[in-house]
């Protein structure tokens, strides 16, 4: 990267080059001059990523066929998504051609930067985001690839001219311990992708190889709050910097304010000193998490506290993270550019909100920190279940995690690719729900859930207080509602 001269003859293609973090790393391999192709099941005028990658040179193919693998091409990569037997995959075997797994090809990437690797159970996107804005901001030229589209940049991956990759690390299949970055981030630790690891101690030991896979001259930045992984912080030998809300951490935050819609103000501590105020334009605990994590980055890079508060000043957010698709307002109220922004709040009368929170430890965290910024008297949900397995494993966790809601619609259960599970429906974990939360949750059939998420805008629009709609999911949601957003009549 930078001044890297490849080959001219070098062809990567891509199976699965539709996804968010397999489309990141194309557009690196595009920006270094390098000829892509791809394969998906997706269309380009339905997949954003697709449409992106071809106006910027990458072929694209529809759908999965062994003639897609041009005779040109060098190496073959594939995302987590694709199975083995995929008939590209075959046929790369056949012809033997190198065939690389995402996360192989992004250390590979990695040799030639500085790397700097978040990972962790929830938090890695928009951490990865908010790490790469400060960089970004101090004019550390960085490049990223972040599962997520960076708003203020509008980029999910970028190659700069600085010696820093800041880059999202996967631990669903454990394809994160093929990176060695300099600075290996872990924002927490879960009961999740135990289809994987099929274990909770597994998983905890995946984490504690690839802490202890930092450099002596690195760091690993940790946070002390997750109890999970505080317990096992004994097991790492890599040098650390602890984050958290608690005074035995390097650097922590106390006396945090809410400022609403704004964010949240906070108190810095950092070595034992006193900092000072600092904001973050995100809300809730989890999110100010996030922050402490990458603001102990920046400062072992030496990136000055002047430097990191502008630096969050720009950060927008990452797209399908809290990120706002409508806003309805009454048009009875005058509007002008001098009223304030209490003023235009209390002018809204339905906002749309996505949040790609599928785990209910996440589900909860947003919820909560909706909640906080807006304060709202009308929460509803429309929550697609994301994977049976998960599903399954976190069943009981479910039943809780909707509190903060005033009602919830479940869609059906978006498989991701799993066999179906009879036994594993929204249908019963509704009725679950109800029994400890009565008549808080709805089933919806898949045919039915978009009218009925129509009628539920046209009813809040109506209501005299402020409400707002979430959409909640890692599967085929959020593109469905914003398909309904572009084609929305008046409400």
């Amino acid at each position: 990267m930078g001044p890297q001269t490849f080959s001219p003859l070098l062809h990567l293609h891509l199976v699965g080059i539709g996804g968010i973090g397999m489309s990141a790393l194309a557009h690196i391999l595009l920006q270094q001059g390098i000829k892509v192709s791809g394969s998906d099941t997706s269309t380009l005028d339905s997949n954003i990523n697709l449409l992106k990658l071809s106006q910027a040179g990458a072929k694209i193919y529809i759908d999965h066929k062994e003639t897609n693998v041009e005779s040109s091409v060098t190496a073959l990569i594939y995302s987590s998504a694709i199975a083995l037997s995929n008939p590209e995959i075959q046929e790369g075997v056949s012809r033997k051609i190198p065939i690389l797994k995402r996360a192989e090809l992004l250390a590979q990437l990695m040799r030639l930067k500085k790397g700097i690797a978040v990972a962790g159970t929830h938090g890695k996107t928009t951490t990865t985001g908010l790490l790469a804005t400060l960089l970004y901001e101090a004019n550390f030229s960085p490049s990223f690839v972040i599962g997520g589209v960076l708003k203020h940049l509008n980029a999910h991956a970028l190659v700069g001219e600085g010696e820093y990759l800041v880059a999202e690390a996967d631990e669903s299949d454990g394809s994160f311990l093929n990176l060695f970055p300099i600075f290996s981030v872990v924002t927490n630790i879960d009961n999740d992708h135990l289809d994987f690891y099929e274990s909770q101690s597994q998983l905890e030991e995946a984490f504690v190889r690839f802490l202890n896979k930092t450099p002596f001259f690195g760091k690993a930045i940790v946070c002390l709050d997750n109890a999970p992984l505080a317990n096992l912080l004994p097991q790492v030998q890599a040098p650390l910097v602890a984050y958290g809300t608690t005074p035995n951490c390097h650097i922590y935050a106390e006396e945090i304010e809410s400022l609403g819609e704004k964010g949240q103000q906070f108190t810095l501590w950092y070595s034992s000193k006193k900092i000072g105020k600092f904001v973050t334009p995100l809300f809730g605990k989890h999110n100010l998490l996030n922050t402490l994590a990458a603001i102990a980055v920046a400062r072992e890079l030496s990136i000055s506290w002047e430097e990191i508060q502008r630096g969050l000043y720009k950060f927008q957010g990452m797209g399908r993270r809290q990120e706002i698709l409508y806003k309805n307002k009454n048009k009875n109220q005058s509007q002008s550019q001098s009223q304030s922004q209490e003023q235009e709040r209390n002018q809204q009368r339905l906002l749309v909100i996505e949040d790609y929170a599928h785990h209910p430890t996440e589900i909860e965290a947003t919820l909560l920190g909706l909640r906080e910024a807006y304060g709202e008297k009308n929460l509803v949900v429309f929550f697609q279940p994301h994977r049976y397995t998960r599903t399954k494993e976190c069943w009981n966790q479910y039943l809780h995690c909707f509190n903060s809601a005033n009602k919830v619609y479940l869609l059906p259960v978006y498989g991701a690719g799993e066999p179906k599970e009879e036994s594993v429906s929204s249908v019963y974990l509704s009725r679950d729900i109800n029994s400890l939360h009565p008549d808080l949750s709805e089933f919806l059939l898949e045919d039915s859930w978009k009218q009925v998420f129509q009628e539920t805008m046209r009813t809040l629009s109506k209501l005299d207080c402020s409400s707002l709609l979430v959409v909640m999911g890692a599967g085929s949601i959020g593109k469905q509602v914003r398909d309904l957003l572009d084609n929305l009549t008046a409400i």
